[in-house]
């Protein structure tokens, strides 16, 4: 979790797992690290380039495919003409 992209999400009416699934730019990167390595990952990341790196989940014994718990998620990227409208606050 990134309060700071959980802020944002809430004071634009946004969900915060869909932003860190389908939101975003293009310029981000989804990898996976091994966890043993993930603080190393981290540090270099922040001393060499200023960026963080964030854990979203991690790889279990399972079937075949990808799956995410949780409600189904829309398979579209940001459409910044309709996000936000329906917004409760």
């Amino acid at each position: 979790p990134d309060a700071a992209l959980d802020s944002h999400c809430a004071e634009h009416c946004l969900d915060a797992r869909e932003c860190y699934w389908t939101g975003g730019e293009d310029y981000e990167l989804l990898v996976a690290i091994a966890p043993e390595s993930l603080s190393v990952a981290r540090d270099m990341l922040a001393r060499e380039f200023h960026l963080p790196l964030h854990a979203l989940g991690e790889f279990t014994e399972a079937s075949a495919g990808l799956r995410i718990e949780g409600p189904a998620l829309q398979t579209q990227g940001f459409d910044h003409f309709t996000q936000g409208e329906n917004c409760p606050l």
